[in-house]
């Protein structure tokens, strides 16, 4: 301890006590968390009676060194939030939960110019504190101290392990890496899943195939639109078209010499036209009327009779040529052979003539359609045409049918009755319907003879291929459009498994690239962490292990070196530190006790090298509340030590021990550049200055008490006066119970010369007024069951009247 003292005294001759900029007070808090309404000038004033009829002024401003102490619920966290707000220039402070529609304020007066303010439509102005905090608190410990155990090694106890610690940001690095490793290994894990896919895939699907094949027809159907793209029954039957193709050229080149034997088909002919008017005027053909009675009497022999006066004509004979009886009377054919002469003459005779021509071609006609004029071997041939070429040609039946047939017959058998008997007229002739039946049998015959032509042409093509030698090459190109017309199918029919593939491998490829990546960032950020683990063991390790055995002698820190490893289970750790206790390994992580002792060796070495600390305001939330009760006062020593060249600090606790530390230790070293006050919480929370002389404030709040009655009861002044009378009660500890002392002995002693007799005959008063200030109705003001004027002047009275 005397090294510290000849420290503090050097520090304070070399002047490095760096003021300017401090804060003063908080002016006033209005809304924000417990603080309902405080104002610093109501509650701490500046003159207080000496008890001689004068005043003396007492600064209760805060100054380097301040002291806050409150009880769990009082305040402390509001204050510790606002100093946060000012640091990272934020609003997020909490309103006061009975008053959340009512606008916050903030004044805080500084040793400078200007204060600095926040309002609810500006927030901060003016505040040139921002980044100037340096904050020790449960936060700080959570954030910057971790500990977990590691799997045991072989031959351990049970109960034993390593311990390891991370401290400042190598769990979050440790975080960090973690989280690239995770990314690392899941992309790996996927590409591992992605490529027993992509193999399997490809084997179930290819077997034994080319892909590059495949993939380059699945890429061009994968160009084009799912409308425009091939149709799988289509390119089916192209495969089948082409399969019978190549079974053709096979059979051909296999039957070269029978092929080359085939002969043409030969054309059918084609009917003759029917000269339709023609026939029908020869079916009409007759003789007139006056003729008839002529005809009646040789009717049946008019052939027999035409001839035979045809050869008298001839032979110019004067008897029949048949009965030798006289034909001539006086010269002169008889009177019937006249009558006979005129009908037959010769232009009768010309006309009968072309009359029976005329018949006779219609029968031939007749003849030749009713008759099959399809040449006898066209079928014999096309049917071996067909075995050699590997063809399926047809040749169309040139036939009549059955009804056509029977008309064409009857027809026939007119035609033969009208020549055999010429002059009789025939009306039921069916020649137009014969034309019609004539017109389609030539159709046939027209349709029939191309297909005659196209097959004589197959025929005479393929000769000339098997001549020239073209029939092996368009074996070959059938064989190449064949694989690549199966290719094509192959590829429809497996169109969605090609796509997830190659969909499969672009994920793959990705990932790879990740990978890649990843693998860069992860080795750069371990050669940094560990780049970063050297400079911090150099810079604070020392110091930390120094002040973690000063506060836990148990505890011994082992640096851990450096090494890349992803698992917090394994024995290898990055950059920490292993914890022994009593120079074994621990296995159990850290009590609170002394995860708080290195937190705190660790923020006082940080203290220890930060730069620029004349600027700064270093805040200690309950630095200390895990410590057992014999650490407290060295906690206090060292932490006052480090934070003298700093611009000014305030410890916050609701240890009274270590708060009674804490003031006696700054009051020996620092004197006037420390102030102490109490947080109390009464409706609103409020900040109590604690002088020296602690009954002159107390004198203060009891002369204002006396004069309550010309006070009128507003809100605020419920408020201040509760804020007042609460602090009064505060006088009970430390003026009976000795609370401010820090042994056993000093607390008896300061027991022993109170009027305690008086004090416990107001015990039952007290306990009444205590509830009220602080569970009852004053304390839940203005929430339900708050108090009134009236209630709070009876209970301030009735304060008063104990006169403790």
């Amino acid at each position: 301890m005397a090294q510290l003292r000849k420290w503090l005294t050097c520090c304070k001759k070399k002047r490095l006590l760096i003021l300017g900029n401090m804060i003063i007070k908080f002016q006033k808090i209005k809304n924000v968390g417990s603080f309902q309404l405080f104002e610093w000038d109501n509650i701490n004033p500046l003159q207080i009676p000496d008890g001689q009829g004068g005043l003396i002024s007492y600064d209760t401003q805060f100054k380097k060194h301040n002291l806050l102490y409150g009880e769990n619920g009082t305040g402390k966290s509001t204050i510790v939030r606002i100093f946060k707000s000012l640091h990272y220039g934020d609003n997020d402070l909490a309103k006061n939960w009975d008053r959340e529609n009512e606008d916050r304020e903030i004044e805080i007066t500084t040793d400078g110019s200007s204060n600095i303010i926040f309002s609810e439509s500006n927030f901060w102005q003016n505040n040139f504190l921002n980044e100037k905090f340096i904050f020790f608190d449960r936060g700080f410990i959570n954030s910057h101290v971790h500990s977990f155990p590691v799997a045991r090694e072989v031959g351990h106890d049970k109960n034993t392990g390593k311990l390891i610690l991370l401290l400042g940001d190598f769990r979050s690095y440790k975080e960090q890496l973690d989280k690239l490793v995770g990314l690392h290994d899941g992309l790996e894990r996927r590409n591992s899943t992605l490529e027993i896919y992509i193999n399997e895939s490809k084997k179930r699907i290819l077997g034994d195939r080319s892909e590059e094949d495949a993939k380059k027809v699945f890429e061009d159907l994968k160009a084009q639109s799912k409308e425009a793209r091939q149709k799988e029954d289509d390119v089916k039957s192209k495969v089948k078209n082409l399969e019978e193709d190549l079974d053709k050229a096979n059979k051909i080149l296999s039957e070269t010499e029978e092929v080359k034997k085939l002969e043409n088909l030969e054309l059918a002919l084609k009917r003759n036209e029917i000269d339709v008017q023609k026939v029908k005027e020869a079916f009409a053909f007759s003789v007139s009327s006056g003729t008839v009675t002529v005809l009646e009497k040789i009717k049946g022999r008019e052939d027999f009779v035409q001839s035979g006066l045809k050869e008298v004509k001839e032979k110019n004979l004067d008897k029949c040529p048949f009965c030798e009886q006289s034909i001539k009377k006086d010269d002169e054919y008889l009177h019937i052979v006249k009558e006979y002469n005129q009908i037959f003459d010769d232009e009768f005779g010309k006309a009968q003539d072309a009359v029976e021509q005329t018949l006779t071609n219609y029968r031939n006609i007749l003849f030749s359609a009713i008759r099959n004029n399809e040449p006898n071997e066209n079928r014999e041939k096309t049917k071996k045409s067909n075995e050699l070429l590997g063809r399926e040609d047809n040749l169309s039946d040139l036939a009549l049918s059955q009804s056509d047939s029977e008309v064409i017959q009857n027809e026939i058998d007119l035609v033969n009755r009208k020549i055999k008997n010429i002059l009789t007229k025939e009306e039921s002739s069916k020649v137009v319907d014969i034309e019609n039946i004539i017109k389609e049998l030539n159709i046939k015959t027209v349709t029939y003879n191309e297909k005659v032509k196209s097959i004589n042409s197959v025929i005479e093509r393929t000769k000339e291929e098997i001549g020239r030698g073209d029939l092996a090459k368009r074996k070959d190109e059938l064989l190449e459009k064949l694989d690549q017309e199966k290719l094509v199918l192959f590829v429809l029919e497996n169109f969605e498994g090609f796509k997830n593939i190659y969909i499969a491998e672009s994920k793959y490829k990705t990932n790879k690239e990740k990978i890649s990546v990843v693998k860069t960032i992860l080795d750069a950020f371990i050669d940094k962490v560990k780049k970063k683990f050297k400079e911090f063991v150099d810079t604070y390790f020392s110091e930390i292990e120094r002040y973690a055995r000063i506060f836990c002698p148990s505890i011994e820190l082992k640096i851990v070196s450096p090494r890349v490893t992803y698992d917090l289970r394994s024995d290898e750790v990055v950059c920490g530190f292993e914890v022994r206790y009593k120079n074994k390994d621990r296995f159990s992580t850290l009590s609170d006790g002394e995860r708080q002792s290195i937190a705190l060796a660790y923020f006082l070495a940080l203290l220890n090298h930060t730069k620029d600390k004349g600027s700064k305001i270093v805040v200690f939330d309950d630095p200390i509340n895990s410590f057992d009760a014999g650490r407290r006062k060295m906690c206090a020593e060292y932490i006052l030590k480090e934070v003298i060249p700093f611009k000014q600090n305030f410890v916050l606790t609701c240890d009274p021990l270590f708060k009674t530390y804490v003031y006696k230790t700054v009051g020996r070293r620092f004197g006037n550049e420390r102030s102490y006050y109490y947080i109390l919480k009464s409706a609103s929370s409020a900040i109590h200055y604690r002088n020296n002389r602690q009954a002159t404030i107390y004198s203060v709040f009891k002369s204002e008490f006396q004069n309550i009655d010309t006070v009128i009861g507003t809100d605020e002044n419920i408020i201040v006066y509760g804020q007042k009378l609460r602090y009064c009660i505060e006088e009970v500890k430390d003026k009976y119970l000795g609370y401010g002392h820090d042994s056993l002995d000093n607390i008896l002693s300061q027991v022993k010369n109170s009027n305690f007799d008086k004090f416990k005959n107001s015990i039952n008063d007290l306990m009444e007024i205590y509830t009220y200030c602080n569970t009852g109705g004053l304390a839940h003001y203005p929430r339900d069951g708050q108090t009134s004027w009236d209630e709070l002047k009876f209970y301030t009275k009735r304060y008063l009247k104990l006169s403790i």
